[in-house]
């Protein structure tokens, strides 16, 4: 243990007087300050000491998860939760190194809860579990490199089923009031939670990123900008268990209050493609947690497979908050249940019979209008082909909240097989019934818009 030590201060010697002799910038190898990528031997002691002394001035550096291709096979760092704490730091992993997330909870020390939700996500509680990478209140931070960051979700997985977690699972990157952050590069898997979670921060860039789970996996969401502004996700591809992208921006009367928007969001050459669809995985999505209010959002170039749907702004009554000024265009849905979804009726099991919009009796909820009410303007959807769908479109609003100013333009959706019988095989469980299906269409409830070259016809 002595001799560790005496490692550690002379290796922080020499960051020092590299630093002092020369501009480039300093790197700090974890296995220099005593990770082994063994895959068992705990690394987050290691990756402290590192981001301490490349960071603790200010100044600066690159912490490196480091590959050697002789080290016959030690390149999978094991850690718990850790933060990145200094401004202008760079955490690099390396080609073919793998930093790997604990199983343990005790390796996730507790935090408060994020002020605009109000509670845990998983657990009604004032605490939640760290994230494992961590970031509060720094300035120009970078997560590069072409290596894997693997959260071993499935022991959380399983134990939020068995309702066997007294806090809510960890997201595997989270950076808060953060600004200037760049995430490039990275392969990020089998997250306990949401994968990617800026909240509250300016600037954020998140580019060529791939984002794996398994299907079943729950709210392995790709990347969930919240109450962020000024934010690029380009050129990822997300093969998960929940959303590609999902922008939120606070619940309820928590997001009201803490008021802060996401706003100035592009997202662009985007693929969500899930292993199989799941029931409740989605292309971009807004909402439903959209509070705050969500404004100024393009999605431009997106390709989506065998989801539930394609684009989809989501609310409910009691959310408030204000969706406005959103653009999707260029999208190609293949065997997406429904390619457009803007809907105020969302619950956390979406599941609904196709008919339920053709006056099913039920309770149309709404009926005042308050800070409570969400309200929808300024939508559009341009140039979007789907095939094998099963319902073209749904667009619905509240009776004290009409989903205004859609605009449609060259839209085309067409049915798994048009003209032949449908019992929803491949449709992710909705069924349509009938001897004879003759393609998707579309729905509405209080909603007013325009529709230019939209097959099948639009309903407002």
């Amino acid at each position: 243990m002595r001799s560790l030590k005496m490692s550690k201060f002379l290796n922080l010697v020499m960051v020092m007087v590299a630093t002092s002799s020369t501009t480039a910038m300093r790197e700090c190898n974890i296995v220099d300050w005593g990770a082994v990528g063994d895959a068992t031997t705990s690394a987050t002691e290691a990756i402290i000491d590192a981001v301490e002394a490349c960071g603790a001035d200010g100044a600066g550096g690159r912490v490196v998860i480091p590959f050697d291709d002789s080290s016959r096979g030690l390149n999978r760092f094991l850690t718990g939760s850790f933060e990145l704490l200094y401004d202008n730091l760079e955490f690099h992993i390396e080609a073919g190194a793998t930093l790997l997330g604990s199983t343990l909870e005790d390796d996730y020390p507790l935090i408060p809860i994020l002020p605009s939700y109000g509670t845990g996500r998983d657990v009604d509680s004032e605490q939640r579990y760290r994230p494992l990478i961590f970031a509060s209140n720094v300035t120009r931070l970078s997560l590069t490199g072409s290596g894997v960051v693997d959260g071993q979700g499935e022991t959380w997985w399983v134990k939020h089923f068995a309702r066997q977690l007294l806090w809510s699972r960890p997201r595997l990157v989270e950076c808060m009031y953060c600004t200037d952050v760049l995430i490039e590069d990275l392969t990020f898997q089998n997250s306990p939670f949401w994968t990617i979670h800026p909240y509250a921060s300016q600037g954020v860039t998140v580019r060529r990123v791939t984002v794996t789970a398994p299907g079943w996996a729950p709210n392995t969401d790709g990347v969930d900008p919240d109450s962020c502004r000024d934010v690029l996700i380009q050129d990822c591809v997300f093969k998960a268990g929940d959303d590609g992208v999902a922008i939120k921006s606070g619940l309820n009367e928590y997001g009201r209050s803490f008021g802060m928007p996401s706003e100035n969001i592009r997202v662009e050459n985007t693929t969500v493609e899930p292993e199989f669809d799941n029931g409740s995985t989605n292309g971009v999505s807004i909402g439903s947690e959209m509070s705050g209010g969500v404004r100024n959002v393009t999605v431009d170039g997106l390709f989506v497979a065998n989801c539930a749907v394609g684009v989809y702004i989501k609310s409910m009554d009691g959310r408030g908050g204000v969706v406005e000024d959103i653009s999707f265009r260029n999208v190609v849905a293949e065997q997406v249940i429904e390619p457009i979804r803007f809907a105020m009726d969302y619950t956390y099991r979406r599941r609904r019979r196709l008919g339920a919009l053709e006056g099913d009796g039920g309770d149309d909820g709404g009926g005042d209008d308050d800070d409570t009410t969400p309200y929808f303007r300024n939508l559009s959807v341009i140039n979007l082909t789907a095939t094998r769908a099963v319902v073209a479109g749904t667009f619905e609003g509240l009776p004290a909240s009409q989903i205004e100013g859609v605009y449609l333009k060259d839209v085309t959706v067409t049915g798994k097989d048009p003209g032949s019988t449908q019992r929803g095989s491949g449709t992710g469980g909705y069924r349509q019934e009938g001897p004879q299906f003759d393609g998707p269409k579309f729905k509405c409830r209080n909603v007013s818009g325009i529709a230019i070259r939209t097959a099948p016809e639009a309903c407002f």
